[in-house]
């Protein structure tokens, strides 16, 4: 894994499969929606559900919104080289995830 990136963006759990649940990524940890809300996540080509994702509320976003406020600054001063390989890290986990993600 790459230093400083989020363990979803892992190259080795990246061919894992879907996860059943979801939840919001807040600060850097996994945790569930307020209230605990969840939505299905629908393969629109089959119209299958897959999985479920938490259903985030206003106190969830505000969460979120307030911990990127507190760690832009931390992300701001890191080299631009560092940024460009978490960047990375996170693309070649899309990647690895695309066939989840494509039509049958």
């Amino acid at each position: 894994m790459v230093d400083g990136a989020s363990p979803r963006c892992d190259p080795d759990k990246a061919r894992e499969p879907y996860p059943s649940f979801v939840p919001n990524l807040i600060g850097g940890a996994d945790r569930p929606a307020e209230g605990g809300g969840q939505i299905d996540i629908v393969n629109p080509h089959s119209g299958e559900a897959i999985g479920r994702l938490a259903r985030s509320a206003v106190t969830d976003v505000d969460a979120a919104v307030h911990s990127a406020k507190t760690t832009q600054p931390a992300w701001a001063a890191t080299p631009a080289v560092r940024r460009g390989e978490i960047l990375h890290a996170v693309a070649n986990a899309l990647e690895a995830h695309r066939t989840n993600w494509q039509r049958s």
